[in-house]
């Protein structure tokens, strides 16, 4: 995966020139969005899925907070080749635009790790 956020960053950085302000604005979008899944799928899988076990509710949680954009990356690349060559403006971004998400996921998730790994030292050993 680190592969091809770095190749797919690398070959589209020449089309960022100007263009850094649009992607800045996606960025809260995406952690809100990773922060407010992840915050309603644990919640939702304590309370709705009671006898949930705590690792059947971090499955969930971390599922839900990705969406595996890394996955449509082929097909943006492609509409975005197209829409290249029809003019559209901003067309250059939607690669770039599949990796910011990505890599905010990312971040959001070694969070996640490190809060459930706190929560875990903290907590008191089963009897």
């Amino acid at each position: 995966m680190l592969a091809v956020l770095f190749l797919t960053t690398a070959a589209h950085t020449h089309s960022l020139a100007g263009e850094w302000a649009s992607l800045a604005l996606l960025v809260p979008v995406y952690a809100v969005f990773a922060l407010l899944t992840g915050v309603l799928a644990w919640w939702g899988s304590r309370y709705l899925l009671r006898p949930a076990a705590h690792p059947d509710r971090l499955a969930l949680t971390f599922s839900t907070v990705t969406r595996n954009a890394l996955v449509v990356l082929p097909i943006v690349l492609g509409l975005s080749a197209l829409a290249q060559s029809a003019g559209t403006p901003g067309a250059t971004l939607m690669p770039i635009a599949v990796v910011t998400q990505t890599l905010v996921e990312l971040l959001v998730m070694t969070g996640m790790v490190a809060l459930f790994r706190a929560r875990k030292n903290r907590a008191p050993a089963p009897k």
